[in-house]
C-alpha cells in the first residue's frame, strides 16, 4: 500500500475500516482498521494478539483464483518430464535482495538440478542480470540455472514462459 494510502487510512476516513485481500502480510497496525477479514488458513486461531485489527474468519478460505480464459491448459507435472524443478519469480525484480537470492541459493544446493526462471522488464539490463549472477555465484549457484524473459504487458506474455514451463 502507498504511503499516500496508509496516511489517508491512518486519519480514519470512515466510522468503521475493514481491510481484506491485498497487500496483506499481516497486521496493518493501524487502530484506524478495525477489523480484518481472513481465514483460519491465513490467520491461525491463537494469532489474534498479533493484530492491532479485530479478526473475522471466513469459514472456508477466501482467497479464489479464476484462471484467465487465455492461460494454457495444464498437463503433467513438468519436473517429472524435465527431470528438474523450474523455481521462479514473476515479481518485480526491483524486490530481489541479496538477502532473497541467499536463500534461493540454499533452495536450489537443496534441490540440485533446479532451475531458476527470472521475468520482468528488469532483465534487459545485462547489469541488472549480472548483479543477480554475481551474487548468486558467491553462493556457489552457477549462470547456467538462470532463464531470463523479458516482460511484455499483453495477454500473449505467457506463451514462452508456459511453454518453457509446461512443455
Amino acid at each position: 500500500m502507498a504511503m499516500v494510502c496508509l496516511q489517508a487510512i491512518s486519519m480514519r476516513p470512515a466510522p468503521l475500516c475493514v481491510k481484506w485481500v491485498g497487500g496483506l502480510v499481516n497486521t496493518m497496525g493501524l487502530k484506524s482498521i478495525d477489523y480484518l477479514l481472513t481465514d483460519s488458513i491465513e490467520t491461525p486461531e491463537g494469532v489474534d494478539n498479533q493484530y492491532t485489527e479485530k479478526l473475522i474468519r471466513l469459514p472456508d478460505d477466501y482467497i479464489c483464483y479464476m484462471p484467465c480464459s487465455y492461460a494454457p491448459s495444464t498437463t503433467s507435472l513438468p519436473a517429472l518430464k524435465n527431470r528438474y524443478i523450474t523455481l521462479g519469480c514473476l515479481n518485480n525484480a526491483a524486490k530481489i535482495s541479496a538477502q532473497l537470492l541467499s536463500e534461493w541459493a540454499i533452495l536450489m544446493h537443496q534441490l540440485p538440478q533446479s532451475r531458476l526462471l527470472l521475468r520482468g522488464a528488469q532483465y534487459e539490463s545485462e547489469d541488472f542480470c549480472r548483479r543477480i549472477w554475481n551474487e548468486m555465484a558467491k553462493q556457489g549457484i552457477e549462470k547456467s540455472v538462470f532463464c531470463w524473459k523479458v516482460q511484455r504487458n499483453t495477454k500473449n506474455s505467457w506463451k514462452p514462459i508456459s511453454a518453457l514451463i509446461l512443455h
